[in-house]
């Protein structure tokens, strides 16, 4: 590969605030890189109370953040808008992840208006479980489709998806036939021992008990409505076991539906909720947990699972994650069925083998290595670019 740079791109992604998860810990390991493999990225974005400085020196100057100081909700900026309406010109591609918020549907939209070639990420967005379920901002999502990110998406360069099955959900849409698929990135920090071996704090000295282990946003659809009653049923047999939950609230759903089903099955002392850490802090929590547990009703990549997988931990996840097909046929993880009684046998078996165990973090490690080698990705997100390009 050539470490030429020979184009400059801009990523633009609403926040990267840590309590979003997944697409923050993937855009800047994607960007990171990029660096390293010669291509000129950037990224843009926006913050709303300090701006998050935490970055390697590498990305410190390549990091433009503007402050929300109104419609928090949207992500507008002014600073931003202003930034995007002086500058576009100097990007020769842009590279958009996710939707319904401003920063990325200007972008789009000014991409779109000046023919500056430009990529969407979808994110997921479209699952149908997603789509047709009704919340507080489903109407308002309708409207801003119609008018906004349709019209961008129909006229993007390429629409890129985490999996196949999302890539098969978003051409029903009949948008935008241009579609590639290509995995996330893993931080380095979970892969490789040299790196992360300084910054291990050794948790399971201070948590001396066993545990399994989510990480996640806390909402509807990452199916905690069902773990919490399969651990409740799980820690009566297995009583020293804890359950911790690393996460953000979304919709008031930890408020209103998680403690009441903690209260309801008396388990307030055996499960412990804590906000979103930092990736060396998370570190530990994997090395240090037993199993962890992914019951979610939708998951069009779940990176969570990964580095898990990345750090030894023998992973039980449902078979509506978009990569459970794939997840079974290696024998990399253990797929259930999303019920409270699959969970519950798959949990068990896990916990009760050794044997088990072993088999599923070592074909874990070689799904790994196989389909998220950094080169091979950064290869196809290269090849993608330079298509795009060429016309």
């Amino acid at each position: 590969m050539t470490r030429k740079k020979q184009y400059k791109v801009l990523h633009v992604i609403s926040s990267l605030d840590i309590k979003f998860g997944g697409p923050t810990s993937y855009i800047l390991e994607l960007v990171r890189r990029q660096i390293d493999f010669g291509i000129n990225s950037y990224i843009l974005t926006t913050h709303q109370k300090t701006k998050n400085n935490n970055f390697s020196k590498s990305l410190k100057k390549r990091v433009f953040s503007f402050k929300c100081k109104n419609l928090k909700s949207i992500n507008y900026s002014r600073q931003l808008k202003i930034f995007l309406d002086n500058n576009i010109f100097n990007f020769d591609l842009i590279h958009i992840h996710g939707m319904y918020r401003f920063p990325t549907t200007y972008a789009a939209f000014l991409s779109r208006k000046f023919s500056i070639p430009y990529i969407i990420r979808i994110h997921g967005v479209f699952n149908p479980i997603l789509t047709s379920k009704p919340t507080k901002s489903f109407l308002i999502k309708k409207i801003w489709e119609s008018f906004f990110d349709f019209p961008n998406l129909k006229g993007a360069s390429l629409i890129q998806c985490s999996s196949i099955k999302e890539k098969n959900i978003f051409k029903k849409l009949n948008l935008n036939n241009k579609i590639f698929v290509s995995y996330n990135f893993i931080n380095k920090l979970f892969q490789n021992e040299k790196i992360n071996s300084k910054y291990k704090k050794k948790i399971n000295e201070n948590i001396k008990y066993p545990f399994i282990l989510f990480v996640g946003r806390i909402n509807f659809v990452k199916g905690l409505d069902i773990l919490i009653p399969v651990f409740s049923k799980f820690s009566k047999i297995n009583k020293k076991f804890k359950l911790i939950i690393i996460g953000p609230s979304n919709d008031d759903y930890l408020k209103n539906i998680i403690f009441p089903l903690i209260k309801k099955f008396n388990i307030s002392n055996k499960v412990l909720i804590k906000k979103p850490v930092d990736h060396f802090k998370l570190f530990n929590y994997y090395k240090a947990a037993n199993i962890y547990v992914q019951p979610s009703y939708s998951e069009s990549f779940g990176i969570s699972i990964f580095e898990a997988m990345s750090c030894n931990l023998p992973v039980v996840t449902t078979d509506q994650i978009d990569l459970a097909r794939e997840l079974r046929k290696n024998n990399a993880a253990k797929i259930c069925k999303c019920n409270e009684n699959s969970l519950f046998e798959a949990l068990e078996k896990v916990s009760n083998s050794i044997k088990l165990k072993k088999k599923l973090v070592y074909n874990a490690t070689k799904f790994i290595k196989k389909n998220l080698d950094e080169k091979t990705l950064i290869n196809n997100m290269q090849y993608n670019y330079r298509k795009i390009l060429k016309k």
